[in-house]
């Protein structure tokens, strides 16, 4: 899995650094900034920062990465280091550029996520129920379908994002929603 710490200081207010560790390699952005305030440039440093670190993760998936590499940096975690409040607040924010930036690594792995999801969806359905199942599943641009066709018809459709975003929970919700009309 792919991770970015950030070290901000609550008081004195300070973005001391963030670092990538990443496919076993590390990247340290040091920083010291020092904000009378928490302000809007604090955050948008603390993303550019992120941005930076990102595409530097993505040129070293570039050199030696393996699919499941792909995978790991889309599952970015950010970490709160020093437990400050102010970074707490700002990791509770979603990074729409960073997001922006991950994009086409998300085109690039997303039908293999969509097959993995589909692949555990089914499994999970079918260990559930007494029927014979019959479901499919597309990938249409951003968005997977799931469809089950018999004993009846229902469909679903899941942004590939929120895949990256709450796998576990998106499948949980998923198996929980089609499993309710089978019972």
């Amino acid at each position: 899995m792919a991770t970015i710490q950030l070290f901000i200081t609550d008081e004195p207010l300070v973005f001391e650094k963030a670092v990538l560790q990443f496919m076993g390699e590390e990247q340290i952005v040091e920083k010291n900034l020092r904000f009378k305030d928490a302000t809007i440039e604090l955050s948008k440093e603390v993303e550019s920062t992120c941005v930076s670190l990102v595409k530097q993760g993505i040129l070293w998936l570039e050199e030696t990465g393996e699919e499941e590499d792909y995978i790991d940096l889309l599952y970015l975690d950010f970490q709160n280091t020093t437990h400050s409040k102010i970074a707490a607040t700002i990791l509770s924010r979603p990074f729409y550029q960073v997001e922006e930036t991950l994009q086409p690594i998300l085109e690039e792995v997303g039908d293999v996520l969509a097959e993995k999801f589909f692949e555990e969806w089914s499994n999970q359905l079918a260990e559930l129920s007494d029927d014979e199942l019959s479901y499919a599943y597309f990938i249409d641009g951003a968005r997977i379908t799931l469809e089950l066709t018999e004993p009846f018809e229902l469909q679903e459709s899941i942004l590939l994002k929120e895949l990256i975003v709450d796998y576990h929970s998106a499948l949980t919700r998923s198996v929980q929603k089609f499993y309710e009309f089978l019972i």
